[in-house]
This record gives structure tokens, C-alpha cells and sequence, in this order.
């Protein structure tokens, strides 16, 4: 049913909303106690229409989600997915694109004479050229790893058919644009002069990058 906009103005109320059959609803007006609420007024009630019961009303009717709001949440959604994907995009591009490269800019040998037992020093000039760090974890000469590790000017190798290298047994990392030297040495009864040696630096990607050095 409907109120009057006059009677809206004039008197506080309570509308109930009716879905009985007409019957039900006058008497249900007509009862006694509903009439001798005290804020309520007969005139402030005007039954206009009742709806049997079974017909759908606007109040009753669920109302649908409207395009323009489904339209925002698809927008919505798919620049959420967008960003998402982008990011694994770009972290994905970024590790494909980072790599090791290890140069030996130089390589020479000089006898040596401050190493006991030992004939040859070879010096190799290193560095890392590519954009990922590089960890040389072992060092080669003649496909034989070396014997002996952290050997500095003053020391010795374990014996004169060993041979050694100044580098850490742990290995030695360099950042991307990082240079160092690292000197092998070999033994002065393991090869003789002339003969030609080849040292390769063993890296944690399994890269291996090799130099051949004519010994004097």
C-alpha cells in the first residue's frame, strides 16, 4: 500500500510492507490493537492496493548488478592481473639476461725464486665481464686440479711435482666489472722448459675458461 505525501509530512509512522491476500489485510486493519497504538493515526494510513500474494513487487524483486559496475570490476581485475604478470615478466627477463663472463685479459710466466720447490709462476689477469658475480671455485693445470692452495711469495708447495695457486680453497667470487691476479705455481720436476701449459679456472656455473702458457 501507499502512504500520502501529506500524510508523510504530518504524522511519524511505521510501514509495514503486506504480501497477504487482501482478506488478511483487512483484517489485520481492523484489528483493535493496531488502532490503539498510540502514534499511530487512522488517517495517517491509506490502503491504496494490496498485491496477492505470488505477484512480484519492486521491494521484493533482487535487484541486478548493473553493467556499469561489472564493467569496473572487470577493468579492475584485469589491471591487477596485468601488473602481476608484468612483474614476473620482468624478473624473469632479469635473470635471463644476467650472466657470467670471466676474461683472462693476460697470461705470462716468470721462473720463480721465492717459492720453494717451485720453478714456474704463472700470472694470469682476470676479470669479470659479464652482469651476474662469477665464483671460480677451482683451478686446472693440464686437466689436473692443483695441489695446493693459498700459496704465497715466501712459501712453498708441498713438493717440487706439485703445484699451487695464490687463490683461497673456498674459491674466489668477483662482481660484475671486478679484476684480480691470481698466480699458479708449478713444480720445477713436474714439466720443463718449452713444454706448453694449459690452466683453466673452474667457475661455480660450470664454466670453464682456459689459457695455454708456453713455459720458459
Amino acid at each position: 500500500y501507499f502512504v500520502s505525501n501529506d500524510t508523510l509530512s504530518c504524522y511519524p509512522y511505521v510501514i509495514y510492507v503486506i504480501t497477504q491476500s487482501p482478506d488478511n489485510v483487512r483484517d489485520y486493519l481492523q484489528h483493535d490493537d493496531l488502532w490503539n497504538e498510540p502514534d499511530i493515526d487512522s488517517h495517517s494510513i491509506i490502503l491504496s492496493h494490496v498485491i496477492p500474494e505470488g505477484e512480484s513487487t519492486m521491494l521484493g524483486r533482487r535487484r541486478a548488478v548493473s553493467p556499469v559496475v561489472t564493467e569496473t570490476i572487470l577493468v579492475a581485475v584485469t589491471i591487477i592481473v596485468s601488473i602481476v604478470a608484468s612483474y614476473w615478466l620482468v624478473g624473469v627477463v632479469t635473470q635471463s639476461i644476467m650472466f657470467e663472463t670471466i676474461e683472462i685479459t693476460t697470461a705470462y710466466n716468470i721462473l720463480e725464486t721465492n717459492v720453494t720447490n717451485a720453478h714456474w709462476k704463472i700470472v694470469l689477469h682476470v676479470r669479470n665481464t659479464g652482469s651476474d658475480a662469477a665464483t671460480i671455485r677451482e683451478i686446472f693445470v693440464n686437466g689436473a686440479p692443483v695441489n695446493d692452495y693459498e700459496v704465497s711469495s715466501g712459501g712453498s708447495l708441498s713438493n717440487d711435482l706439485c703445484t699451487g695457486t695464490s687463490m683461497s680453497s673456498s674459491g674466489l667470487t668477483l662482481t660484475s666489472g671486478e679484476g684480480t691476479i691470481i698466480y699458479v705455481w708449478i713444480g720445477s720436476d713436474l714439466m720443463s722448459s718449452g713444454t706448453s701449459c694449459e690452466v683453466k679456472l673452474h667457475s661455480e656455473a660450470g664454466i670453464d675458461y682456459m689459457r695455454l702458457i708456453k713455459l720458459k
